[in-house]
């Protein structure tokens, strides 16, 4: 049986399925109403899940408690108060929730009707059950793991690393989670255009790091915000020997591709993001709290572009969701919890999560295992790259593009008959173009529609400009001639897309299939970095993107070359 199904038996009937327990006390689960009809099938990831209403307060709804937030502020600033009382957390009521973790969200709040729990089971610490965890493919916080032996879980706090560090290297942000950003990205590199970094490394002693950043957040804001985050591998022997047994929380037959450290004050944390491993964070001291979205709801969240220095990171930033620009955001499925003292949350590969210290501080470990999409993302995509002759015309080079892009939509994607997730590719000589037609529509709508409404950058509407102006340059031409050039490029690039189509057919036989919404947001991936490359400026793919998708003559032309 399941851990699931041992877990929920034991505890219908009051009991621990296990008698020991040392650390921390068993906390019996709530119970969960029946999944909500009207939710039914917007499930994440196709999977049924059950749901809980979201409240600020138990049993208020997120609409009653931003009204009454709203009215608490009025009432606040008629007589010259404030909604916040000292220390930054709200003069609240017992069982009402504290600033941090509702009045700072509200938004969160008011647009999400539902939030579901994340699922919770109790395991065998001396069994092994992290491969069935990992084939599930599902959040899910679990208890009674071997990382509640660890003497971390009882010396690790401010003070222990005060005296076991002199100083930390951290982020120091302007905002309480910091942005991911990579310059190397080819839209980090792009001339004229700026970029407002949104942190820097500074060295502070532990001691400045701790009381900074503390009074940072109890002072409702102004930064900087430190987050301190390292391979656990780099910090003093001492503490590396508190994290003990990890073999129990990593994949048996794949490397660990690192275990880190992270460590950080009341109200920070990082953005929205999704990673491709295998995730076990274990939450070794204080409390945070984790927002989880499936990976079908990439194009709600609206993704940064592969090429853009925050890939793999949201444009939506939940404490403050722009509804006039991430208007979609609204039916996404989101999943929330508070991952206390010895608990272990799996964050399974392409999962979205944003995650909030809710207590004075956080320090957890995570364990990342390679993950075989990790894998296949190197063999098939990483590995391939579309290559075409040095002399050829630009005409010729988008003419290339689109035919290797065409190839993909040869081949129907449907799905295993002994596996509804698993992508299976068909055979055909001729591409699908309202699929392709709508998939770029999608990758257009989701990652570089809303790009202008970034306030990270400078320079970026100049940029934007030109952009277009040399993509309609290049295109008139072919256009004005009514029909694209055919050519043995076009015909090669077709070929070369059909090679990388026959790679991945073979290697799912052995290793692994991606399942439809891995296979999206990997394509989408791999198209912007060919269309970068061949046409050498990360800006154009939005001009490739509209004529592809907006002029219906140019796709059936195009991709039938």
């Amino acid at each position: 049986r399941s851990w699931k199904d041992r877990t929920a038996e034991a505890e219908g009937r009051g009991l621990l399925p296990f008698p020991s327990f040392p650390f921390p006390p068993p906390v019996p689960l709530s119970p969960v109403p029946p999944l909500s009809s009207a939710r039914a099938n917007n499930a994440p990831g196709g999977r049924e899940h059950r749901r809980l209403p979201v409240h600020c307060r138990p049993g208020v709804s997120g609409a009653d408690a931003a009204a009454a937030a709203a009215a608490a502020a009025a009432a606040a600033a008629a007589s010259g108060g404030s909604v916040l009382g000292g220390g930054g957390q709200a003069d609240a009521e017992e069982g009402q929730c504290a600033s941090a973790s509702c009045a700072r969200p509200r938004a969160f709040c008011e647009l999400f009707a539902e939030v579901g729990p994340v699922p919770s089971i109790i395991v065998d610490r001396e069994e092994k059950f992290v491969e069935e965890i990992f084939d599930e493919a599902e959040p899910t916080v679990i208890r009674n793991t071997k990382a509640v032996t660890w003497p971390a879980m009882s010396k690790w706090n401010p003070e222990y690393f005060i005296e076991n560090m002199e100083e930390f290297t951290v982020h120091a942000s302007r905002e309480p989670q910091g942005r991911m950003h990579t310059a190397a990205h080819p839209m980090g590199q792009l001339p004229g255009v700026r970029w407002l970094r949104p942190w820097e490394d500074v060295v502070v002693p532990s001691r400045e790091f701790f009381a900074a950043s503390a009074a940072s957040a109890a002072g409702g804001g102004g930064g900087p915000y430190f987050y301190f985050f390292s391979n656990l591998r780099k910090l003093p022997a001492l503490l590396q020997r508190d994290v003990g047994d990890t073999l129990s929380l990593q994949a048996r037959f794949r490397p660990t591709m690192e275990m880190n450290v992270w460590i950080g004050t009341n109200g920070t944390g990082s953005p929205l993001h999704y990673d491709v491993a295998h995730n076990m964070y274990v939450q070794v001291s204080g409390e945070k709290r984790f927002r989880l979205f499936p990976p079908s709801d990439h194009l709600r969240l609206h993704l940064f572009p592969r090429v853009h220095p925050s890939t793999r990171m949201s444009q939506i930033s939940l404490d403050a969701i722009r509804t006039d620009v991430f208007g979609e955001v609204s039916g996404a499925s989101p999943m929330e919890v508070s991952l206390k003292k010895g608990q272990v949350l799996y964050i399974p590969p392409y999962w979205f999560h944003q995650t909030e210290v809710v207590a004075n501080h956080s320090i957890s470990v995570s364990i990342c295992s390679e993950s075989p999409q990790v894998d296949l993302r190197e063999k098939i995509f990483l590995d391939h790259r579309l290559k075409l002759p040095a002399d050829i015309t630009v005409a010729e080079k988008i003419v290339a593009v689109v035919a290797y892009i065409a190839s993909f939509f040869s081949e129907p994607w449907h799905t295993d008959d002994d596996d509804d997730d698993e992508v299976v590719l068909g055979e055909s000589e001729r591409a699908d173009c309202e699929l392709m037609r709508s998939f770029l529509a999608g990758m257009k709508e989701s990652r570089f529609r809303t790009l202008l409404a970034d306030t990270e950058v400078v320079g970026m509407d100049q940029a934007t400009r030109k952009a277009e102006d040399t993509f309609k340059e290049w295109f008139d031409p072919i256009d004005r001639a009514g029909k694209p050039p055919g050519s043995q490029t076009g015909l090669d690039a077709w070929k070369q897309g059909k090679v990388l189509l026959s790679k991945y057919a073979f290697l799912k036989t052995s290793n692994y299939r991606y399942d439809v919404v891995q296979w999206e947001i990997e394509l989408m991936n791999h198209f912007e970095d060919i269309i970068t490359l061949i046409l050498g400026n990360p800006l154009v793919i939005m001009q490739f993107l509209e004529i592809m998708t907006s002029d219906k003559r140019v796709v059936s032309q195009w991709c039938l070359l």
